[in-house]
Order: structure tokens, then sequence, then C-alpha cells
């Protein structure tokens, strides 16, 4: 900020020269005679660009000051231009309450597929309501349908206690973990999509497992048209899973998981139902033989969906198995290819 004084020649009606000042960046103001110095005050600076450090402007302010004695103002006029100049930047050196902004709601979800999407702050529906329940489980947290700022702590807390990226965002991997803690602990699967869902669900089903793509199709029969997909992980090159058509001859809830005949699991125990067991919560037998799909243990979760690492079955999240073996039930046909 600089304040320029000039002279400029005598115009029509005047017999004395003029001075102006002027801020620069801004307007001038003509002072044609010393009463004229009551204009000061009103002198406001228009902002040209990033502002000037404070320090630089209080140097100019006093060469403003020095220079008032030569425009015919009194000592005592210099000094309250002076305290009126320095009070405004004293202002400017204050800091200011940053204002806050406000919460913008961004997206309506009513169902979340969290293969393809997450829920983060700002979305708003039914699957939220019912995720901030499943998290007031576990913290105090109120049951709004709108992902704001509290759902966002609960969900970065939750994160960290489990050793989770703290994100604030609900992804397949923290959903997993949350849907583990609740039903394990609390005996609650947690539903984001809720009962409308499964009464969209087609009545009879087929599957069509693609080991190519990694993901298993529910179809309905009927019309055949796919109604969801989950991602898994098949077996590996060196216990392959092997192409067939199937029925699915048994589905079970917290089974037990007992070590098969094979090399691999030779000195395995069995392990009882709980986070931990290798089929997680639910498995759908396949043709009365030892291929499955089923739910595993959180430390077998990155590779689902990317990369075929199994003994033969099909591995997946505990919530998609939980939820497969909801809508497909005995005799269900199907094929892997």
């Amino acid at each position: 900020m600089r304040i320029a004084a000039t002279n400029h020649p005598a115009r029509a009606g005047y017999t004395m020269g003029k001075t102006s000042l002027r801020w620069e960046g801004g307007d001038e103001v003509v002072l044609s005679r010393p009463s004229d110095l009551n204009l000061m005050p009103r002198l406001a600076p228009k902002p040209a660009g990033p502002p000037r450090s404070v320090a630089r402007m209080t140097m100019m302010a006093s060469a403003v000051v020095g220079l008032m004695p030569f425009l015919g103002a009194t000592a005592a006029r210099a000094d309250a231009i002076g305290d009126l100049i320095r009070s405004g930047l004293n202002n400017l050196s204050s800091p200011q309450p940053a204002a806050k902004v406000p919460f913008t709601v961004i997206k309506d979800v009513k169902q979340v597929d969290l293969h393809k999407d997450s829920l983060k702050l700002g979305h708003r529906g039914d699957p939220v309501a019912r995720l901030q329940k499943g998290l007031s489980q576990l913290y105090p947290l109120k049951v709004t349908g709108t992902f704001d700022s509290d759902t966002e702590a609960a969900v970065k807390k939750f994160q960290a206690e489990h050793e989770l990226p703290v994100s604030g965002e609900v992804g397949r991997f923290t959903f997993g973990q949350l849907w583990n803690t609740l039903f394990w602990e609390k005996n609650t699967p947690l539903d984001l999509n809720g009962p409308e869902f499964y009464r969209s669900a087609p009545k009879n089903v087929r599957l069509d497992a693609d080991l190519s793509k990694q993901e298993v199709r529910l179809i309905d029969a009927e019309t055949g048209k796919t109604f969801k997909t989950y991602p898994f992980s098949s077996g590996s090159a060196k216990h392959p899973t092997p192409k067939m058509s199937f029925t699915i001859t048994n589905v079970d809830e917290k089974p037990t998981w007992n070590p098969p005949a094979s090399d691999w699991a030779r000195n395995a125990k069995p392990v009882g139902p709980g986070p931990n067991n290798p089929l997680g919560p639910a498995r759908l037998r396949l043709n009365g033989s030892t291929i499955l799909f089923h739910g595993v243990p959180r430390h077998e979760w990155s590779g689902i969906g990317k990369q075929a690492e199994s003994h033969g079955c099909m591995r997946m999240l505990p919530f998609d198995a939980w939820e497969l073996h909801k809508l497909v039930p005995v005799g269900t046909q199907g094929a892997v290819r």
C-alpha cells in the first residue's frame, strides 16, 4: 500500500497549486487547501493483488504522517491521521476467525455396492442410517441418515482401532471389519441395503462363476438378467478350482472348519465359529464336494477379486458370503467356467 503526493498546476478558479493523495491501485483525492485533509479518514485502499507485509505498510504510514506538515496539516491533525492509519494496520495484523463452511449433502444413496463405491462425508440415505446404527453399538452416535462430521469421526476412530487406513470413508475393507466386529461380538449382521434389497431379489436364481474375472454373478433364472455380482478368489495354479456344472447341496451358517485330507492341511486343527475361522460366517457347498463358496478371515481379503490363491474353493468377503447364503437356497444350479 502506498500513498503518493503530487503537485498539479493551477486550474480555472484556483490561484494555488493542488496536491493529490493517491492510494496505489486506487482512487486519487485532490487536496486544494489544508481543510481538505478532512477527507483523509475516509480514504480506503482497494486491494490490488496480494497484501504487503504489515511491517512495510507501517513504515509507509510513518512516511505519510511525516508528509502532513508540508500539506498544511497541523501537528495535532497529523498525529490523528497517524493514529487512524496505525489502528487500521493493527486490525490487519490481528487474526480473524475462519468462516465456517456450511455442510452440504453431495449424494443421496438408496443402495450401495461397496465393491464399486464407498460411503463418505455428505452422503445421505437409508444405507447411511444403517451404518450409523451399527456404529452406535460401538460409539455414541446419533442415527440421522446423513454422513456428517460425527459419523466421519466415528469411522476414523474405528479404522484407527483396527489398524485400517484412516480415511473416514467406508469402503469394502472398513465395512468388512465393522461387519465382522458386529457379527461375532454383537451377533448382529450389519446390512446396509435393508429388507427392500431382499424383496427385490429374484426368487428363482442361478450362479455363474467366472474364473477369468474372479467373480460370481447371481442371475435371475427366468429373465437371464444379473441381479448382483460378487468378487471371489479361486484356487491357485497349484490347487485350481475345477470347471463344472453344480448344484448347491448345503448352506451353513457359522460353520466349523475341519481340516481336509490334503497335504497342506496335514497338521491343522479344527477351528470353531469366529472371526478367525477359515470359512467365515457362511459356506455354500457345491455337489457335496469340498469345493465351496465361503467367507474368510481378514488376512485373506486383499486378493479377493484380484488373484487366484485359494486351495480350490471360492473365497469371499464375509458380508458377501452372508448375503449370498441368504439369496441362494439349496438346490440352486450353477456353473464354474
